[in-house]
């Protein structure tokens, strides 16, 4: 899958869908999403079932998704990876202990953000979307250079 050429010619404009049950935080996940200029956000949603929904519809680039909520884990890693390949998961969690990190990593995730440790979501999702396709997956919190 292709990201969308900007209209300005300024690199790719990538697709993205958030989902988190904390309205607080999918707000401000939301509004970061939707602030930067690379990254388009197609929609925000309370649980996983939504955001799989839009997956199919939306053919999108990146899924930004919680571990604990409803339809959240490693099956919805697993069925995104499965009904859109091209998709790429990206966790965001308070519950980054090993077994989820590696319960999350084995169903698909490409990568685990920590809530309160990754300073810049945003900066970590476009790095993952332009990284080459055989970089290996893993653990994309912590300070940016």
């Amino acid at each position: 899958m292709a990201p969308t050429p900007p209209s300005d010619g300024g690199g790719s404009v990538f697709r993205v869908a958030v989902a988190d049950d904390d309205r607080n935080v999918l707000a401000a996940l939301g509004g970061l999403v939707d602030d930067e200029p690379r990254l388009e956000l197609r929609g925000t949603f309370a649980d996983g079932f939504g955001l799989l929904d839009c997956c199919r519809r939306e053919h999108l680039d990146a899924a930004l998704i919680d571990i604990a909520m409803p339809g959240g884990g490693p099956d919805l890693a697993r069925d995104i990876r499965a009904a859109c390949p091209d998709t790429i998961v990206v966790v965001h969690t308070a519950h980054g202990d090993r077994r989820n990190r590696e319960a999350m990593l084995a169903a698909g995730a490409a990568a685990i953000l920590h809530k309160g440790r990754t300073l810049d979501v945003t900066g970590a999702l476009l790095d993952l979307l332009q990284r080459p396709t055989d970089a290996p997956d893993g653990d994309a919190s912590g300070p940016r250079p």
